[in-house]
C-alpha cells in the first residue's frame, strides 16, 4: 500500500569499514569507507548509496576535504 514493503525481519545487518589519512595535519583529509549491506533492504538510502530490494550491496565512498 503506498509504494511501501512491509518488514517482516527486525533484522538487517551493515558492516561499514573506513579510515582517514592526514595530509599537513588538519588542512587536508582524504576519507574512504566502504558500506556492506549484507540483508535485503525495505526502503532505498541512497544517501548511503544503498537500494531497496537488493541484498548483498556494497558500496565505496571516497571524499577529500580542504580546510582554508
Amino acid at each position: 500500500a503506498g509504494g511501501f514493503t512491509a518488514v517482516t525481519d527486525e533484522t538487517i545487518n551493515i558492516v561499514t569499514f573506513g579510515g582517514n589519512y592526514y595530509i599537513k595535519k588538519h588542512n587536508i583529509k582524504a576519507s574512504l569507507d566502504l558500506v556492506w549491506a549484507l540483508d535485503q533492504l525495505p526502503i532505498n538510502n541512497t544517501g548511503a548509496g544503498l537500494l531497496s530490494g537488493d541484498g548483498d550491496q556494497i558500496v565505496i565512498r571516497a571524499q577529500l576535504q580542504l580546510y582554508f
